[in-house]
């Protein structure tokens, strides 16, 4: 599930002007138990400046994919990140961490969301009108209804900062809308009505798989099937001998009718992949 973050502009500035695409998104909540909210999926920034309310309402001025979570000390971000952390120097990275915190003294650990693919828009695009409304009170961030994040992604075609963004930003939209889509349809074929035996044992299959191949992001929850979507879409379905082959016939033919366009279907199983 996407996200909407309260964020200052100021914290993107650098990252916008100097058009990178990764940004470690740091946070003074040591807590990143979110509890929908995963890798692979989209982080929207949310602008509380003033230039870009529209009637009190915050405006979205761009996002990026989550690719990791991390909690350490202020030094330990900045070695580690440098100027992903939204600053030029180590100095004006802790300077912003003092102004955030009500005693003004540098925190001992922050949390992060290592972003990445940002991409930045040149006019806001608001919750409104994607039909969410969100209180005006909202200070941290809000959980993004189902239909939200294609909404906003359609949108983000037009109201692209060429500047900002770099020159694949129009292919990665379309990625993320693709990405989207799947991960819809993996919602509406729920859980897989499998044992628990025959399920954690395709999910260590899975996961295995994935760590060895990063590119792949997890469609459902229950982290059984992946996908990567770069020049063709592949879906994986993780296969086992035990595990009747024609199983996966109705999720496939789910996930072709989400699609408006033809995907290669790629199925993995133990004797011809590493799963």
């Amino acid at each position: 599930m996407s996200i909407a973050y309260i964020t200052d502009a100021q914290m993107l500035k650098k990252t916008r002007i100097e058009r990178h695409p990764r940004l470690n998104f740091w946070r003074l909540s040591t807590n990143i138990n979110f509890s929908d909210f995963d890798i692979g999926d989209l982080l929207f920034f949310l602008s509380k400046d003033r230039e870009y309310l529209k009637k009190g309402e915050k405006g979205i001025i761009g996002f990026g994919r989550c690719a990791g979570f991390k909690v350490a000390s202020p030094q330990h971000m900045w070695r580690v990140y440098k100027e992903e952390n939204g600053y030029s120097s180590k100095e004006e990275f802790f300077s912003a961490l003092k102004r955030s915190q009500k005693d003004r003294m540098l925190p001992e650990r922050i949390s992060a969301i290592y972003l990445e693919d940002v991409l930045f828009l040149q006019m806001p695009i608001y919750l409104s009108e994607c039909g969410m409304n969100i209180s005006p009170r909202t200070e941290s961030y809000i959980y993004l209804d189902k239909e939200v994040p294609l909404k906003i992604l359609k949108y983000a075609k037009d109201r692209l900062d060429f500047w900002s963004s770099h020159e694949d930003a129009d292919k990665v939209i379309e990625k993320e809308i693709r990405r989207i889509i799947l991960k819809q349809a993996a919602e509406d074929a729920g859980d897989l009505p499998l044992p628990a035996n025959e399920l954690q044992l395709l999910q260590r299959r899975a996961k295995s798989f994935q760590k060895q191949h990063p590119d792949y992001l997890f469609l459902d929850p229950q982290h059984t099937i992946l996908c990567s979507i770069d020049q063709k879409t592949e879906i994986l379905f993780p296969k086992d001998r035990r595990i009747d082959r024609r199983f996966w016939l109705g999720q496939r033919a789910l996930y072709q009718e989400k699609l408006d366009f033809e995907p290669e279907y790629r199925v993995y199983d133990k004797e011809c992949e590493e799963l």
